[in-house]
């Protein structure tokens, strides 16, 4: 039902053996979504601190996973996307620009060059 995602399926058996399982969300599901990460004709372990049923948080969304015999599913529960680095950092040097135009603008005017320029 979902798709943009990372999905492992084979038709043998997947020895879990506690790997590290990496959860990088990069869109908001709604919560009640499952992501199907898992299928196998045998699942056996678990992935490293997480027992069926745990609860996790990555960046900012609450997860629940769970396992049977022949899957691995992660529930979304709730939360926020956290913004990613990249997109933090855009948003305080546009900020930081802004206001340099802003300060920019004040100076400008009140030395009259604007006016000079765009007939004001």
């Amino acid at each position: 039902a979902c798709s943009g995602y990372d999905r492992v399926s084979t038709s043998s058996s997947a020895q879990l053996g506690n790997a590290t399982l990496n959860v990088v969300p990069s869109y908001q599901p709604t919560v009640g979504t499952v992501f199907t990460i898992l299928q196998a004709d045998a699942v056996n372990g678990t992935f490293d601190g997480l027992p069926n049923g745990a609860k996790f948080t990555a960046n900012g969304l609450q997860f629940q996973i769970n396992y049977t015999d022949t899957q691995v599913t992660l529930t979304m529960l709730g939360g926020t996307l956290a913004p990613t680095g990249i997109n933090t950092q855009l948003i305080s040097v546009l900020a930081i620009m802004l206001i340099a135009l802003s300060i920019a603008g004040v100076y400008l005017e009140r030395k009259g060059i604007l006016a000079k320029y765009f007939k004001l």
